[in-house]
């Protein structure tokens, strides 16, 4: 826009119209497309004004007439526009319809309630275009008749290549999913056979999706709460939807329901990008039966029900199982109140997969969950710690949990942690987080640690022998503006000289996440 008012007070100070048309209408489409965007802000927003709206068109105070006349004419911004139904007001959007008859038509995000229904002069111009859509967003809410929207969705759309449906009201506070977004089983988007439609998005909207007219569907987001068992698949019926997908490359799935394991090998060749959430058993009776690249980035959000006990060795064999086939160059350890999750990257194939889960009732993990954790992926016979001790050269700790009061805990939790971080004797690059700094990591790194008590020195006479390949440590930005965080990195690193084992302290406004 900066240089928008330049071009537009060089032309006024010039004084010669046809060089400075002629100048004007040789820059960039996007620029035209700024100009239209905030003609169509000024224009539509004021539509319960009660004057003319024509007269509004005309008389736009932000953007010069010169400017207006030529955006105005500028076919290809008008194509390039991103349509919002909602708050257009019904010339302005016949003007856009008009002057972009024959030429594709993107729908930006937009919302359906009472006072903009289907039934709308907006909504009806709209619609009576859909043969020539692109991509359209609809945000729907509360809940409406789903039949207009279906007649809708069962007309040509020969060009349809992006769909997002959202059923998304203000106050939605309801555990189950609404029956009256179910939009008919057979799929009526796909009932005009939308040969271009490549990206998918529902949002507590349900379309059953196994069908053949899917199968050129490149990118699909599946949401609903964890809570709506009548519109969630389980994993076999998520497995056979799959099977009719092979061109996807990202996919989204979140919740998957309970029921039984996917019962086909789906082959996703092409997939780059993978994220399910659910139940630790659901997800994996899914994603066992996934035949993904290994360039594929993988995430998985879990829950898992029991003790810490049971946290700590479930949560260990889902991460063991996932960086079990790569020896991985960077990886991250990351826990807050409701989660814990590690994620890695291979430094060859720059494959990224990453393991996050919660416990099932949401209770917080405190101490005894983090420490269970550990204690079991370093373990004697650990696939993780087998295969961090080969190529693992950069390592990211960022452990947000409360330092425990009482001494037995806190020998237990800093005792996990040194065995957990005698697994990494390679890492030349360490990043930490600021809780990790000041309440957990660095204090077991010190020979005096200054917030333990005398009788756990013996805990840490191994740790000269943590990290002895360690060369940088790297701290958020914020620690120079504790003088407790500050004075914990750099009595660190002062021993660590005295130790022969100099480190560089790098601080960062963003610490790097692996």
């Amino acid at each position: 826009m900066k240089a928008l008012c330049r071009v537009s007070k060089a032309a006024r100070t010039k004084g010669d119209e046809t060089f400075s048309i002629h100048r004007m209408e040789n820059l960039p489409v996007e620029l035209f497309q700024a100009v239209l965007t905030i003609i169509a802000l000024q224009d539509g927003n004021d539509y319960t004004t009660p004057r003319d709206p024509l007269r509004n068109l005309m008389n736009v105070s932000h953007v010069c007439s010169q400017w207006r006349a030529i955006a105005l004419q500028a076919s290809e911004a008008w194509a390039a526009l991103h349509l919002d139904v909602h708050s257009t007001c019904t010339p302005w959007l016949e003007e856009i319809l008009r002057r972009t008859r024959g030429q594709p038509l993107n729908i930006s995000t937009t919302i359906v309630d009472n006072g903009r229904d289907y039934s709308s002069p907006q909504w009806v111009m709209t619609f009576n275009e859909f043969h020539r859509i692109e991509t359209i967003s609809i945000i729907i809410e509360e809940v409406i008749p789903l039949e207009p929207l279906e007649k809708v969705l069962g007309q040509p759309a020969p060009l349809l290549r992006q769909f997002e449906l959202k059923y998304d009201p203000d106050d939605y506070i309801s555990d189950s999913f609404p029956e009256e977004m179910r939009l008919c089983p057979s799929g009526p988007l796909f009932a005009s056979h939308a040969p271009w439609l490549r990206a998918l998005e529902l949002n507590h909207c349900y379309i059953d999706l196994r069908c053949q007219a899917v199968s050129n569907l490149t990118a699909l987001l599946y949401v609903t709460t964890p809570q709506a068992d009548d519109a969630r698949l389980h994993a076999r019926q998520w497995g056979e939807a799959l099977s009719y997908m092979p061109n996807l490359e990202e996919l989204y799935l979140f919740f998957i329901a309970d029921g039984p394991p996917c019962s086909v090998h789906v082959q996703l060749k092409k997939l780059r990008m993978l994220w399910l959430m659910g139940n630790h058993r659901n997800v994996q009776a899914l994603y066992s039966g996934l035949d993904v690249p290994d360039i594929c980035d993988t995430t998985l959000s879990t829950t898992i029900d029991g003790t810490p006990e049971v946290f700590g060795e479930v949560g260990s064999l889902l991460v063991q199982e996932a960086f079990n086939s790569l020896p991985y160059h960077h990886m991250a350890f990351k826990s807050t109140e409701s989660a814990f999750s590690v994620g890695a990257r291979h430094g060859n194939t720059k494959r990224c997969t990453k393991r996050s889960f919660t416990d099932s009732n949401l209770a917080p993990l405190r101490e005894h969950y983090l420490s269970r954790l550990l204690r079991s992926l370093s373990r004697r016979g650990s696939l993780l710690a087998s295969n961090t001790r080969i190529g693992l050269t950069a390592l990211q700790l960022d452990f947000d949990v409360r330092y425990p009061d009482d001494p037995g805990d806190r020998e237990e939790l800093c005792g996990d942690l040194a065995h957990f971080m005698s697994m990494f004797p390679r890492v030349e690059s360490l990043a930490l987080g600021s809780p990790t700094i000041k309440t957990v990591i660095i204090p077991i790194f010190q020979q005096w640690p200054p917030t333990l008590w005398t009788e756990d020195e013996d805990l840490y006479r191994a740790a000269p022998i943590l990290f002895p390949s360690l060369k940088e440590l790297i701290a958020p930005v914020e620690v120079l503006e504790d003088d407790h965080m500050r004075a914990i990195v750099e009595s660190y690193a002062l021993w660590r000289k005295d130790m022969g084992l100099p480190i560089l302290v790098i601080y960062r406004d963003d610490v790097p996440i692996y």
